[in-house]
């Protein structure tokens, strides 16, 4: 199976998995950011919630009351050849980025492991060019402190 052929599986299982729409969600803060993509604090419409939560599902997300970390890949980033250089040049985001970054968000979905931040699906754009971007769950503050304690 080539490259081309796995997105295209990898966004069927997407498309049928827990995505919502970008007009399902509210802005609450900016979390943070990295290279390729920054993080934001954002709330679940109440029928999203529900439809998400509906017999048990996503229970993390009740617990949350709707809270979600949405990673969203940025459009612009610095070139990598560039970067080996010692010169920080703003590329637009390559198009194979966007098909991998659409194919973490599938497989961080189905890993269920209390040592992998639970991932709840990918947010579609209202528009054909809105951004990709997916739901993680939100533990408080980020900080460690806040994590649930595991067996050892």
């Amino acid at each position: 199976m080539d490259r081309a052929s796995m997105h295209a599986a990898v966004n069927e299982l997407a498309m049928s998995g827990g995505s919502v729409k970008a007009d399902e969600l509210s802005f609450v803060k900016s979390l943070g950011e990295g290279a390729f993509a920054r993080v934001e604090l954002w709330r679940l419409r109440k029928d999203c919630l529900e439809r998400l939560t509906a017999n048990g599902a996503n229970r993390a997300l009740l617990r949350n009351r709707g809270r979600v970390a949405v990673k969203i890949m940025k459009r612009w980033v610095v070139d990598p050849e560039s970067a080996e250089r010692g010169i920080h040049r703003q590329v637009r985001t390559p198009g194979q980025w966007f098909a991998d970054f659409n194919a973490e968000a599938v497989l961080i979905q189905s890993i269920k492991s209390p040592f992998v931040v639970s991932s709840f699906g990918r947010v579609l754009p209202t528009h054909s060019k809105g951004d990709a971007m997916f739901m993680q769950a939100h533990h408080g503050t980020g900080h460690t402190a806040d994590l649930p304690e595991f067996p050892h």
